[in-house]
């Protein structure tokens, strides 16, 4: 009796996660609120300078609906690069694709990973927490902060973004998403001020894109 039970459920497993796997399917391609390229050229103190565009084949590798890639400046702090994409339906034509595996087949090494925490102030909620690295390439090195902001949720975790992603097309009919990006080069003696730097820029980030990036 207890080999037949065990039978039993191992068949239940295996037929409730084929019927998770169809019903994910059957999920509604959700717009983006307002395309990216409304995205505000000025960010507190910073102000875009560059517009980065990827190249045919890049671009059609992604798959992306919607996305910016630009740089901003200010007075007396390092120059930022802004990355934003974003997925109507993740999986149908694209996806994004995490740092931590991207950067080192690009020859970048993660010299240090740590979670850090953004202070969104009057925002709710108010605090949110994100992924910082530090990656190095010879005598180069970068600060790397990086988020998915998917449905209303903010994601730092790569494993629970694909659970959200599950559960959302089951209960939701959504696997839509984005993938924020920001990073500049430091010298080693203003890692610290670097950081601060990419947190502030970060925080005001996080919120102008609840304006364009669909919440729950």
């Amino acid at each position: 009796m207890l080999s037949n039970f065990r039978i039993a459920i191992v068949v239940f497993l295996f037929l409730f996660t084929f019927w998770m796997i169809q019903v994910s399917q059957f999920v509604k391609e959700t717009p983006i609120k307002r395309s990216l390229d409304e995205f505000p050229k000025q960010i507190g103190k910073w102000t875009q300078v560059n517009t980065h565009l990827l190249s045919d084949p890049v671009a059609k590798m992604v798959g992306a609906d919607d996305y910016i890639d630009y740089d901003y400046a200010a007075p007396e702090a390092p120059m930022l690069n802004l990355y934003i994409s974003y997925f109507g339906c993740l999986g149908k034509k694209g996806g994004y694709h995490s740092p931590r595996n991207c950067l080192p087949g690009s020859g970048w090494d993660i010299a240090h990973s740590e979670s850090l925490a953004l202070d969104l102030h009057r925002s709710e909620p108010s605090s949110a927490k994100v992924n910082m690295m530090i990656v190095v390439k010879g005598n180069k090195k970068r600060v790397v902060i990086y988020w998915y902001q998917n449905r209303g949720r903010i994601i730092s975790s790569e494993y629970w973004g694909k659970i959200y992603l599950v559960l959302d097309s089951i209960f939701k009919r959504r696997r839509d998403g984005s993938f924020i990006r920001i990073m500049t080069s430091t010298p080693e003696e203003k890692m610290d001020a670097t950081a601060g730097y990419l947190k502030e820029f970060a925080e005001q980030v996080m919120s102008i894109a609840k304006k364009f990036i669909p919440g729950n």
